[in-house]
């Protein structure tokens, strides 16, 4: 059991060296864009509308929080996205292999967010976006 958690813990570190630059650029990115803008979100940025990811982060620690309505206030597509990774997550460094079919659930989970951001903005744009 120990050795099987150890395996896993260097896989996970094998991948963070493996990405590292572009883990970095991710991190250099945010920092920039919260200094200047006060906001990492492009399209807030640039077009000040929300985009349909945002909420996804909020929405995700809310849930690993236990916090389920505020998860689904601010993004309830963060639902589809959690279970997503976590099935990557098991996938990767449990089950030590890559389903095929794991693209296609990445493909549905875009349409169906972008899909949820539509009704949102439809719904709650008029009376102020939720978030």
């Amino acid at each position: 059991m120990i050795n099987e958690i150890k395996k896993i813990i260097n896989n996970i570190f094998k991948d963070i060296k493996k990405y590292y630059p572009l883990i970095s650029c991710v991190i250099i990115y945010i920092f920039i864009t919260s200094l200047i803008f006060n906001d990492i979100c492009p399209s807030k940025i640039l077009f000040k509308i929300s985009c349909p990811g945002c909420g996804l982060t909020r929405g995700s620690i809310s849930l690993l929080t236990g916090h389920f309505k505020a998860a689904m206030h601010y993004n309830a597509a963060a639902v589809i996205w959690d279970i997503g990774i976590a099935m990557m997550f098991v996938q990767r460094y449990i089950l030590e292999k890559k389903y095929k079919y794991m693209d296609y659930y990445w493909i549905v989970c875009c349409g169906l967010t972008i899909v949820y951001y539509i009704i949102r903005m439809i719904y709650y744009t008029p009376a102020g976006f939720p978030i």
